[in-house]
């Protein structure tokens, strides 16, 4: 990454948002990182089955794993497909349509 130093001055709304596309793209290229290191990017919310109880989490390095309420340090291993541009999923146990929020 490229650090730019600006002269501090008056902000003006073109400053402002080439600010927050800047952020926007480290979020994203941050994002991409967790990706390629099999870790979850927090870019949704988790998938939890009301069918069967199965929810997604993440372990303590940061890697997404599912199992049950009462039994949240034992990974199932199964894995929920990734969400489709609205959210949804399937339950890898049971099959039911899930969906989650994008963040």
């Amino acid at each position: 990454m490229e650090k730019r130093r600006k002269k501090a001055g008056k902000a003006t709304p073109e400053s402002y948002s080439e600010f927050v596309h800047d952020i926007g793209r480290l979020i994203i290229e941050t994002q991409d990182l967790a990706r390629q290191h099999g870790l979850f990017p927090n870019n949704r919310e988790f998938f939890e089955c009301r069918k069967c109880g199965l929810l997604e989490g993440v372990d303590f390095e940061g890697r997404l794993m599912t199992c049950y309420v009462g039994a949240e340090d034992i990974d199932t291993g199964l894995q929920f497909t990734e969400p489709d541009e609205h959210g949804v999923s399937r339950c890898p146990k049971c099959g039911k349509k899930v969906k989650c929020n994008w963040l």
